[in-house]
Formats: structure tokens, C-alpha cells, sequence
């Protein structure tokens, strides 16, 4: 989120006060406003690259743990992580589907009827930023807000 808060340059733009066309350095700010209560955040795992074909996109992301989204008056809303559904397989026509849950202090992997209990390092590392050997990848985190 932090690289799309860059400034950037705008070449020959148009000075609203003399007309005047020159290049100026603009900087873009991002707020929240009304933060929910549960934040779910989907990430762009599957392109479409024709009608019928959708490719899967095993880029890995570093999602944390916790994070903060500024209200614009100083302050931040404060995002606790809480679960996780991701992707398992190659592409979007084959695979299967895990969910990865913080429950009463305790950590937790399901796939279908399974469900097993993990340590919070492994837990942190799967749920957080999935696993290269098996190609498994976050799809849709979710946030519980904390402050």
C-alpha cells in the first residue's frame, strides 16, 4: 500500500491560479474514514488471459500479521489477522482449498474434513504467505480491527 503513496511527477500540468503549464510533483494521500469491524481483503490470484482460460498468478505477497490503516486525523484503525482461505494447485481449473484459523489462542488448519492444530510459526508462515513446494497461496485474508 505504502509504494502507491509515492509522490509522482505530473509533466505539464496546468496551474490552476496563473494558466501556466508547468511540472509538479503531486502527492497522494489515503484515508479511511468508516473502518468495518471485519476487514476481508481478496487477493488477485486468477487472470483471465482469454474467454475460457484463467491463468493462476503465484507471485508471493508478504501480508503481516497486523496492520494499519490511517484515519487521516493522526490516528490509525489497527487490523489484527485472524483467518485465511488459500489455494492450493497450479491453476484455477484444478486444486484445492484450505482456511487457516486463530480461534481462543489456538491455531488451526482445515482442509475438507481435517482440521489440525499448528504452532503459531508454522501457522503465521502458511496462512500468512503460503508455501512455494506445494503452491499454496493466500486468496482471502481476514482482519478483525483491535483499536
Amino acid at each position: 500500500m505504502n509504494e502507491t503513496l509515492n509522490p509522482r511527477n505530473l509533466l505539464r500540468a496546468k496551474c490552476n491560479n496563473c494558466s501556466k503549464a508547468k511540472d509538479v510533483e503531486v502527492h497522494e494521500n489515503c484515508i479511511v474514514l468508516h473502518a468495518p469491524a471485519i476487514l476481508t481483503i481478496q487477493l488477485l490470484r486468477f487472470e483471465f488471459i482469454s474467454s475460457v482460460i484463467c491463468k493462476k498468478n503465484p507471485c508471493s505477497v508478504q501480508c503481516h500479521d497486523q496492520i494499519s490503516l490511517p484515519t487521516g486525523e493522526g490516528r490509525h484503525f489497527v487490523y489484527q489477522h485472524r483467518s485465511t482461505v488459500s489455494h492450493i494447485g497450479q491453476n484455477s481449473t484444478s486444486g484445492h482449498y484450505v482456511a487457516y484459523k486463530k480461534f481462543q489462542g489456538r491455531f488451526f488448519r482445515f482442509s475438507d474434513d481435517n482440521c489440525t492444530e499448528m504452532n503459531k510459526v508454522n501457522f503465521s508462515s502458511a496462512a500468512l504467505n503460503g508455501c512455494e513446494e506445494t503452491n499454496e497461496t493466500p486468496y482471502i485474508l481476514i482482519y478483525d480491527r483491535i483499536a
